[in-house]
């Protein structure tokens, strides 16, 4: 629609309603389908990335962005171990302990932590696994996700 010259507005009364998934795998199973159709979107429409589309900014920040999170994760993660700064290697330790919190919600629920951390933690794992396993199929696959 932005690319024929529509606007594209916010209507602050409009409802959307999604169906809650019934678990896990399920909920991962939707966003790499997701997150795949981001792929397959970036491949059939270039025409995002230029200066052409007044959304860019928002296209580049909300969904290629999300798909680099994983690889920014797994370098904030790593760089610590090359700094010999301790300061650096607490906050290593601490993105393991959330990593950690939020494993235990998927393989021991009974055992995690109480508050809302360890399922803010999953969520957020899941959101990322997802990312790369996603761009996994879409490069062994390149079959399209969304047909028309």
């Amino acid at each position: 629609m932005v690319r024929q010259g529509y606007r594209v507005i916010f209507e602050s009364r409009a409802v959307a309603r999604e169906a809650l998934q019934t678990s896990a795998r399920q909920e991962f199973r939707r966003k790499v389908r997701t997150l795949t159709g981001n792929y397959q979107l970036m491949q059939l429409a270039p025409w995002l990335f230029t200066r052409s589309n007044p959304l860019r900014f928002q296209f580049v920040s909300h969904k290629l962005l999300r798909l680099l999170a994983p690889f920014a994760l797994a370098g904030a993660l790593l760089c610590p171990f090359l700094v010999p700064e301790g300061m650096y290697r607490l906050a290593a330790v601490l993105q393991l302990l959330v990593y950690a919190s939020g494993l235990l919600v998927l393989f021991a629920p009974r055992l995690r932590p109480l508050g809302p951390l360890p399922d803010a933690a999953f969520a957020f794992l899941l959101m990322n696994t997802a990312a790369l396993a996603a761009l996994v199929k879409f490069v062994i696959k390149r079959k399209p996700v969304w047909a028309r």
